[in-house]
């Protein structure tokens, strides 16, 4: 019974796992900047997507992540100190 139930777990874990589309690590999910299961338009408006939101960031030397509804960024303030912020 114990072995049933952690097959079921282990099943439910990846199954889960499979259909989010997060980037929690550099370059996507596989690490080879390409994302399944979205629509992306093919052509551009000639003034560019909408712009949902902007937030000034100081110099930093990696990509955003983003996991469920969050994009995650590091930064840095002044050359002093790292930042990671989270929108």
């Amino acid at each position: 019974m114990k072995f049933l139930l952690f097959l079921f777990l282990l099943f439910s874990m990846i199954a889960c796992n499979g259909v989010q589309n997060n980037w929690n690590q550099y370059l996507g999910p596989n690490r080879n900047a390409t994302i399944t299961g979205a629509e992306i338009m093919r052509s551009w408006p000639k003034e560019g997507p909408a712009k949902l939101w902007e937030f000034s960031l100081g110099s930093g030397y990696g990509g955003a992540c983003t996991y469920d509804e969050e994009v995650f960024v590091l930064d840095r303030i002044n050359g002093d100190t790292d930042v990671l912020r989270c929108f």
